[in-house]
């Protein structure tokens, strides 16, 4: 598949100091666009539930570049596909979340005594049909002209930023964006 093409452990995004941050946001945004497709396949299949993770974690780095980056970017489609993205993420997160919840539902029934496995058996029975309930949601989802409509956005966000780069002129750099950002961001969790 393709997704056994792309490896996150090999790859790097390879953002210099000296980058703009239409640059950076360049380089950001396709690298994990690319992840995210790559994932979309075996998304679809549902027979490796890291697939749906690994989609899903594509989709949180694109959203947290934009809501970082995006006060520095002058591109109309921002806003739109923020709000796309968080669709994405809510429809994809159902169906992750019951994957987990009946993982970990399995994992504590296998350490009960035997004459207890199957007392759960019909709280597991429901969330099994909530589960394909939303899998077949999320996969009309990956279907409809609004996920496409996302990805073309995506792509064409992607093609702008990679020319608008080699333009950018007074743009910041990221080295200077990127200090405010780690900053607030340890004054937060501290």
């Amino acid at each position: 598949t393709q997704a056994a093409l792309v490896s996150d452990k090999t790859e790097t995004l390879g953002i210099r100091a000296s980058d703009t941050v239409a640059v950076a946001a360049h380089k950001i945004l396709h690298f994990y666009l690319e992840r995210m497709l790559a994932h979309e396949e075996g998304t679809r299949l549902g027979q490796d539930p890291e697939e749906l993770h690994d989609m899903r974690v594509a989709i949180r780095r694109i959203r947290s570049a934009l809501r970082l980056l995006g006060p520095y970017l002058d591109m109309p489609l921002l806003g739109e596909c923020q709000e796309q993205l968080r669709e994405a993420a809510r429809i994809l997160g159902e169906v992750r979340d019951m994957d987990v919840a009946l993982a970990r539902a399995r994992d504590y029934l296998a350490g009960l005594p035997a004459e207890e496995q199957h007392d759960l058996d019909p709280l597991l029975e429901m969330w099994q049909t909530r589960r394909r309930e939303r899998f077949q949601y999320m996969n009309d989802y990956l279907r409809s002209i609004a996920y496409v409509g996302l990805v073309q956005a995506l792509r064409s966000m992607v093609t702008t930023l990679g020319t608008a780069g080699d333009q950018a002129g007074e743009a910041p750099a990221i080295s200077q964006v990127a200090p405010q950002h780690i900053y607030l961001g340890w004054q937060f969790v501290r």
